[in-house]
């Protein structure tokens, strides 16, 4: 392999007014180990702040709890929902479900993996549509009313009620991006 290792190094010469000898340097493509968790300290650090205007001006308070839909059970793909929850907010959290929801889940079949984990890794919140099981999205809205006075963060991958619940006053959402929780 001295062959395969010296075709995975670039080289990479210094200018020739340097003074200095010139030699390759090895060069990796990958990014330098240290910037992942300094990208992930800038979230966090976002997070927190969010969380503190929220504990401010709304009255949140630990453990948050967290109304779950189910694109974002499904999009944490097999993780434990309350737990994934505590990692994205750095605080104690309480994860929520509604009927609606899982009604909607369980029509879905290649959701059945985020029904499971929904029904398993969250509490049932009652949300009054027993009836008739509203979509989730709307289901999701009518349990956070006009001012969120149960004070809770909703967590969807939907961003057209994310947008919806954040012209509510106190309405905090929470979503996974392509990089993970």
């Amino acid at each position: 392999p001295p062959a395969a290792a010296a075709a995975a190094r670039i080289p990479v010469s210094l200018p020739p007014h340097s003074g200095r000898a010139r030699r390759p340097l090895s060069f990796s493509p990958l990014p330098h180990p240290s910037t992942t968790p300094t990208m992930r300290r800038k979230r966090h650090k976002a997070t927190r702040r969010a969380l503190r205007f929220f504990r401010i001006a709304a009255g949140f308070r630990e453990p948050y709890k967290v109304l779950l839909d189910g694109n974002f059970v499904h999009a944490l793909r097999g993780t434990a929902p309350e737990e994934a929850l505590t990692r994205l907010l750095g605080a104690r959290c309480r994860a929520l479900t509604t009927r609606c929801v899982l009604a909607e889940l369980a029509t879905l079949p290649e959701c059945a993996e985020a029904l499971h984990a929904a029904k398993r890794g969250a509490a049932l919140h009652k949300c009054g549509h027993e009836g008739e099981p509203l979509p989730a999205a709307a289901c999701l809205k009518a349990c956070v009313g006009d001012g969120n006075g149960d004070h809770f963060v909703v967590a969807t991958q939907d961003r057209s009620l994310r947008t919806a619940l954040g012209r509510t006053p106190a309405g905090a959402t929470i979503f996974v991006s392509a990089a993970g929780p």
